[in-house]
């Protein structure tokens, strides 16, 4: 009886000390499955006080914990511009994570969401970077299909003053999803996490948007590809409609072991960079705002965070450029 009443109070006693922060403890950390805004999960893992998750096949972030169970460290988003990467911060709850990243340029955005599973993810969902510190993404990968990757590191502005200030430049083939084809992408933007992370933009025929690339620690490359570029310059929009649709969405991965990739392999396809920007079109919604988006497809306000992108002369100057290109197409096509 002495026992029992014992192991009691050291029960109650235990249960004060902790309070509403022991149900946290109770959870065993970050790991698990989460909801994600786009709805293709959100998955964390956790090796000690060491945090790593990837959402959204878009969104890799990585970070450590401290004694209140707060996670504060890096995201990395597909596609260029300011929140292409910046600071995160996610405070483990007793139904999920809840927390906010900032862009490079200071907007906050705010994150929640509800934990599905404890289940530990495994090392592809959770992307999980190669550690060696011998290896990085520079260099020639090969597909299953037998197509290459050259991925190439270079110091801004090296290629003859075009005023390019991105650290990577890649070249790449993909087989077609529904026709087979071969079809040749141009992508440049910026390594992270000692060369193991690239973000940027992507260019094909009529098509571009945001691209992210990661090592994993078998040596093989993957990759995330979403569709969309607005504003003139071409910067990158996540459509989260397009988590579904594989005409616009779709993930892959190169293969390693590596060998070595010359400038001229990587920039092969960067007319393709040239041919987006200057065929992009601009079309005008109810509310005279110009949005670009390529193949015609363009999101509504409803549908984006509201940009003034252009004043009123340059707007103008573009319609007068995408109609004379359209003109000198027409023309080319009949004579």
């Amino acid at each position: 009886m002495f026992r029992l009443s014992v192991a009691l109070v050291l029960f109650v006693c235990i249960g004060a000390a902790f309070g509403n922060h022991g149900a946290r403890v109770l959870l065993g950390g970050f790991e698990g499955t989460y909801t994600s805004e786009f709805g293709l999960g959100m998955f964390i893992c956790q090796d000690g006080n060491f945090v790593y998750g990837y959402s959204d096949e878009s969104f890799l972030f990585r970070g450590t914990v401290d004694a209140l169970d707060v996670m504060t460290g890096t995201f990395y988003k597909a596609g260029s511009g300011p929140c292409a990467t910046g600071t995160i911060e996610l405070d483990l709850t007793t139904w999920g994570v809840e927390g906010f990243y900032i862009c490079s340029n200071g907007k906050v955005v705010t994150m929640s969401s509800v934990r599905l599973n404890e289940f530990t993810p495994n090392d592809a969902q959770c992307a999980r970077l190669n550690q060696d510190d011998d290896i990085d993404l520079e260099g020639r990968f090969q597909n299953k299909d037998r197509l290459f990757v050259d991925l190439c590191f270079r110091d801004p502005d090296d290629d003859g003053g075009d005023d390019d200030d991105e650290t990577v430049q890649t070249s790449f083939q993909l087989q077609n999803r529904e026709s087979g084809e071969t079809e040749d992408y141009f992508a440049a933007g910026f390594w992270y996490e000692s060369g193991r992370v690239f973000v940027g933009t992507y260019y094909k025929d009529f098509l571009a948007g945001p691209l992210l690339m990661y090592l994993t620690p078998d040596g093989d490359v993957h990759y995330s590809i979403w569709t969309g570029l607005f504003k003139q310059e071409g910067e990158t929009f996540l459509d989260g409609s397009q988590a579904n649709n594989p005409a616009l969405h779709w993930t892959g991965h190169f293969q390693g072991p590596r060998s070595s990739s010359t400038a001229n392999q990587c920039t092969r396809f960067e007319v393709l960079q040239t041919f987006v920007l200057k065929n992009l079109r601009a079309i005008q919604d109810d509310d005279e705002d110009y949005y670009y988006f390529i193949d015609e497809k363009y999101l509504s306000y409803s549908a984006i965070e509201y940009l003034n992108l252009l004043s009123d002369s340059s707007s103008a100057s573009t319609v007068v450029f995408s109609t004379l290109f359209v003109t000198i197409g027409l023309l080319a096509a009949l004579f």
